[in-house]
């Protein structure tokens, strides 16, 4: 993201992919107060690769102490120094010109330095992976942030401002990037395209997942939170091949309780592997597939959603479904 530091203040800005500088205080991004400012003063935007500046005021932009020519675009680099009005008061230096990117800023009356932020890169568990409370991620199917206490599996949508609690401190959400979904299957179809082959040990110490996907195929490799997903699968198996038939929309389901109890492990724990695994996958698989594509959940249950597995045990067919 770009960066811009108050040469006066020492105030650090992050800037949005297009961020409007200027005296409206409802209608900028970063609010100038001076009587020498216009409503909308300036303009800086990203540009495929690059940052531009562009003056749209009455009394000029200053970059590295020449005048730009208004409206027209000017690229940013690192080290420039810009002045809105010429103001000394106003001049920012460009400390950084990477791509837009969202992030999480601190209040400032709760965190030091003021420069502290957290890039967003689509899949988080915080305050640490190694002990998370809280899981945020970035749901491309609705191209939304969302985080989830991972207590109470509560699920709260996030907007542009909405703070987030880590560590029993405060931070901001910043969408500075202008995010699209990657999704190119609406999430209810992406199921119908995967395929997953789910591999046990002889003692079931050792879980690996092979998924292939619409962008190829993705070794999971071995990991903890694989038996999980095993165990979900196996569910859902048992219900595909019941005597009595069982419909799809009913197939695997099974209460994070008993999921718990069956695991050995408490409520809580359950919901941080599940998180890990969706983690894994969103990660993975280039950020190109919903969290969601893995599991499945309502209040208080869960399923394996996938449509199409194999599951083998010391390399012996175990159970299959939708596979031809």
């Amino acid at each position: 993201m770009a960066i811009l530091r108050n040469t006066f203040s020492n105030e650090h800005i992050h800037i949005r992919t297009f961020h409007r500088f200027g005296r409206l205080n409802q209608g900028v991004d970063t609010l100038l107060s001076d009587i020498a400012i216009s409503r909308i003063h300036g303009l800086i935007e990203w540009h495929v690769d690059h940052w531009i500046i562009r003056d749209v005021s009455k009394n000029g932009i200053w970059l590295n102490s020449v005048r730009l020519k208004s409206n027209q675009d000017t690229q940013l680099s690192v080290g420039d120094c810009i002045r809105f009005s010429n103001l000394a008061q106003l001049e920012f230096k460009v400390i950084c010109c990477a791509p837009p990117q969202d992030l999480l800023l601190p209040n400032v009356t709760e965190h030091d330095p003021i420069d502290t932020h957290i890039v967003l890169d689509g899949y988080h568990l915080f305050p640490t992976e190694g002990t998370p409370e809280i899981a945020m991620f970035f749901d491309i199917s609705n191209c939304q942030w969302c985080v989830e206490n991972l207590d109470t599996q509560q699920i709260k949508n996030l907007t542009d401002g909405d703070l987030v609690t880590i560590g029993g401190k405060h931070w901001r959400l910043s969408i500075t990037a202008i995010n699209e979904s990657k999704a190119t299957i609406p999430a209810k179809d992406i199921a119908n395209q995967l395929e997953y082959e789910i591999s046990l040990s002889q003692d079931e110490e050792q879980t690996n997942i092979i998924m292939s996907s619409p962008h190829g195929v993705i070794d999971l490799k071995e990991r903890a939170h694989h038996y999980l997903t095993a165990l979900l699968a196996r569910y859902k198996a048992n219900a595909y091949h019941a005597r009595v038939p069982v419909d799809e929309l009913a197939q695997g389901w099974v209460s994070i309780k008993a999921l718990a109890r069956d695991l050995g492990h408490s409520e809580n724990h359950v919901n941080i592997l599940v998180h890990r695994a969706r983690q894994q996958i969103y990660q993975a698989s280039g950020q190109m597939l919903p969290a969601s594509c893995l599991f499945e959940r309502k209040k208080g249950h869960i399923r394996f959603a996938g449509k199409h597995f194999t599951i083998l045990k010391a390399g012996i067919l175990e159970a299959q479904v939708g596979v031809d």
